[in-house]
């Protein structure tokens, strides 16, 4: 008995201008997109046009920082302002306590104001220190699991502290224009530099943030030394005095030595550009050579210590 004959299959007709898929053709082999991550060359190698193309998560990682920092607080975002005021009220007690006015120039500011002037940067370095050098720390399971650019953690960090300071900065304006309707302050012309003195403050504080950020993955002692550094900080750095008491005190040499700390500068600059007090220049051409050097270090040392991150965070 002869066995029934199979009918053959028929290969569809899909026409002439057809190109087979690996659907298909599954016996043919097609290559596969891979793409290779590999260091960038140069004395600093950093990838600039990476930067540029990735920009978008950026904004995404600093708008993830600012809704995970208020999440379940009751007071929110209140705390951006209160914060700020407290800190006004102590260091100005304490401006009151010893007579600071008294060592200003005149016309003298109003010493709320000139305090206040002070510690809008003051608390802008204070958050990108503390949080710009545990930035890596905090996102160890995204850096292993996925790739970024690296620079993006501590860079978020600082959009964060900018978002605060730019907060600050409207109640720094709330309290100057309170006392010059009150007839005790008028702005000068020096208040136009406010805008460039931002600049050379987030300079400072990128190469703070690079910095920290890669030396705590290596050393996590630096974990704890890090809120020490910022409370020693605020007064290494001149924010509860001023630098003319120095001078009416004959202790040009102590004032000088303030000129090694690159955010002393800035600090002063900051209170000359908005209640009008003459610049220290000296401690402010210090601020501008430092923070640039300190920041190609903190890239160069960043992106040396990058290749590690992986493997010890």
């Amino acid at each position: 008995m002869s066995k029934p004959e199979v009918p053959l299959a028929r290969a569809p007709n899909y026409g002439p201008h057809y190109t087979p898929n690996r659907m298909d053709a599954p016996d043919q082999t097609s290559p596969t997109n891979e793409t290779v991550i590999e260091p960038h060359s140069g004395w600093i190698g950093v990838n600039w046009p990476e930067l540029v193309r990735y920009r978008e998560l950026l904004s995404f990682l600093v708008w993830r920082d600012i809704k995970v920092k208020y999440k379940q607080a009751v007071l929110g975002v209140a705390w951006s302002v209160i914060v700020p005021l407290i800190s006004l009220c102590v260091y100005g007690g304490i401006a009151n306590v010893f007579a600071f006015q008294e060592y200003l120039s005149a016309p003298r500011p109003p010493i709320l104001l000139w305090m206040f002037a002070g510690l809008v940067p003051w608390l802008f370095l204070q958050r990108a220190i503390s949080d710009g050098g545990m930035s890596l720390i905090n996102n160890q399971q995204l850096m292993t699991k996925i790739y970024l650019p690296r620079l993006y953690l501590p860079m978020a960090a600082l959009g964060n502290a900018m978002v605060d300071m730019l907060i600050n900065f409207g109640l720094l304006g709330v309290v100057a224009l309170y006392y010059f309707l009150k007839g005790g302050w008028t702005p000068t012309w020096q208040i136009v530099f406010v805008v460039p003195l931002m600049l050379l403050l987030y300079v400072a504080a990128m190469g703070l943030s690079f910095f920290l950020s890669a030396a705590t993955v290596l050393y996590r002692d630096l974990r704890f030394l890090i809120p020490f550094f910022v409370q020693f900080g605020l007064w290494l750095s001149a924010v509860p005095y001023p630098l003319s008491k120095f001078d009416r005190e004959g202790l040009h040499g102590w004032k000088m030595l303030y000129a090694i700390n690159p955010l002393t500068g800035i600090i002063a600059g900051f209170r000359s550009a908005i209640t009008g007090q003459p610049w220290e220049w000296l401690h402010l051409t210090s601020s501008i050579v430092l923070c640039s050097g300190l920041l190609v270090f903190g890239l160069f040392y960043f992106k040396r210590v990058e290749r590690l991150f992986a493997d010890i965070a």
